[in-house]
């Protein structure tokens, strides 16, 4: 949606940007793909679990946007192993 359909939203200009750095709340593109390709859960969300290489997991519900995540504490990107979705697989 762009920012002249949503109040929420600004633009900003590409010459405005100083650096780009990786956030430390992204799901491993990897992952996030998979997720993309499985579409969506429900009209407008998606549901799905993320598996950490020591055998805990998270579920977590999202808008259509799936990159960015809350990791429960002590793991971030580097501990994600697997997601499990709950999408639709049009």
């Amino acid at each position: 949606m762009y920012p002249e359909d949503d109040k929420g939203k600004r633009w900003i200009r590409i010459e405005d940007v100083f650096a780009v750095e990786e956030s430390h709340t992204r799901l491993p593109a990897l992952f996030a793909d998979e997720l993309y390709r499985n579409g969506e859960s429900g009209m407008g969300y998606t549901i799905f679990t993320v598996v950490f290489a020591d055998g805990q997991w998270q579920a977590c519900v999202t808008g259509n946007a799936v990159d960015l995540i809350r990791y429960p504490p002590g793991k971030g990107s580097r501990d994600v192993v697997a997601v499990i979705s709950r999408g639709s697989k049009r």
